[in-house]
């Protein structure tokens, strides 16, 4: 199966929505997930994940907020195994401050001729200052 736009906003809304165990099965197993620039560590979760590692991690991140946040999808953008999505998450912090920021995530997949294509490699994008902030607030 190609992959298409409702294939990609199917893991999207998925992993936007909370579905994890729905997420999980469609990333593969030696999966990697590159968070900002792992290299000069800008923020805490800056770093290189795997399938078991990446939500863990990001779930100290998300853990400052009163409720998860809400996305807009912005651009969606296939070609071929790659695909590149642009998306605004905004909430509440736990210490009332409102959260914006935009991110972008450049996704590879194992085969855009499977039946159930898998995620092999994300890099993700965003607020690298507010990150930082959030993580190191006491809150």
């Amino acid at each position: 199966m190609p992959i298409t736009d409702s294939y990609v906003k199917s893991a999207f809304d998925k992993m936007t929505g909370g579905d994890i165990p729905g997420v999980m099965a469609m990333i593969h197993d030696d999966a990697e997930w590159t968070i900002i620039n792992p290299k000069i560590q800008s923020t805490p979760l800056s770093g290189k994940y795997g399938k078991t590692t990446f939500f863990p991690a990001t779930g100290s991140f998300f853990a400052h907020f009163k409720a998860p946040l809400e996305w807009t999808l912005n651009t969606l953008l296939i070609s071929g195994t790659d695909v590149v999505i642009q998306a605004d998450g905004r909430g509440q912090r736990k210490d009332g401050k409102v959260f914006f920021s935009p991110y972008c995530w450049v996704i590879q997949f194992d085969d855009a001729e499977s039946s159930e294509p898998k995620i092999v490699k994300v890099q993700s994008f965003l607020d690298s200052a507010q990150v930082k902030e959030i993580m190191e607030s006491d809150v």
